[in-house]
């Protein structure tokens, strides 16, 4: 297990500024949306995938790191 305590706790802190903005906006017909995507080929994930990418893919459902287009139509829609 990787001890990402800080990516894990922005993560969380992303998620509660988006719904805090929602309440805040939302009167006003604002929406506020995160993606928050797990792991992508990345400069930041290229070390951590070199050293344990079999493990991180072992605990994801599909089994593989994600791809653009897996996050393209959230982005786009």
């Amino acid at each position: 297990m990787h001890e990402t305590f800080a990516y894990s706790a922005s993560k969380a802190g992303l998620q509660m500024l988006s719904r805090s903005l929602a309440g805040h906006l939302g009167p006003d017909l604002i929406t506020s949306n995160v993606i928050a995507c797990g792991p992508f080929e990345s400069h930041m994930m290229k070390e951590t995938l070199a050293n344990a990418g079999d493990a991180i893919k072992a605990g994801i459902p599909l089994g593989r790191i994600g791809r653009p287009e897996d996050v393209g139509g959230i982005v786009c829609s």
